[in-house]
This record gives C-alpha cells, structure tokens and sequence, in this order.
C-alpha cells in the first residue's frame, strides 16, 4: 500500500486545512495517510479524521 504524505504550515480549523482533512478521510481506505504539521500555534482544529489517519506533529 503506498503512503500519502500531507505536509501543512498549521493545522487549525479553516477552509483549507478542510481539504486536506476530507481528502484524507476518503483517501485513508485506499492509501496510508500522514498528515504533518509544525507545533506554531496553540489553536485546536474541531475536524472529525478517520482513526486510520495518522497524525504527526513536529
């Protein structure tokens, strides 16, 4: 299975960050799913991600 990297500059609640968010739900059947992201801000997302979607924060 291959891998499917999403490297972001913030990972707060927003219309952009959105897409990547729902690409990666629908992704994440198919295909291993990253999303990395920098510790820049203390803001929280509300997204809902399938459990399957890894998470990196570095």
């Amino acid at each position: 299975m291959s891998k499917i990297c999403f490297i972001l500059p913030q990972f707060k609640t927003g219309g952009g960050n959105r897409v990547f968010v729902e690409l990666a739900n629908i992704l994440v059947d198919e295909r291993d799913i990253e999303i990395i992201y920098p510790k820049n801000s203390l803001e929280k997302n509300s997204f809902s991600l399938k459990k399957e979607v890894k998470i990196i924060s570095i």
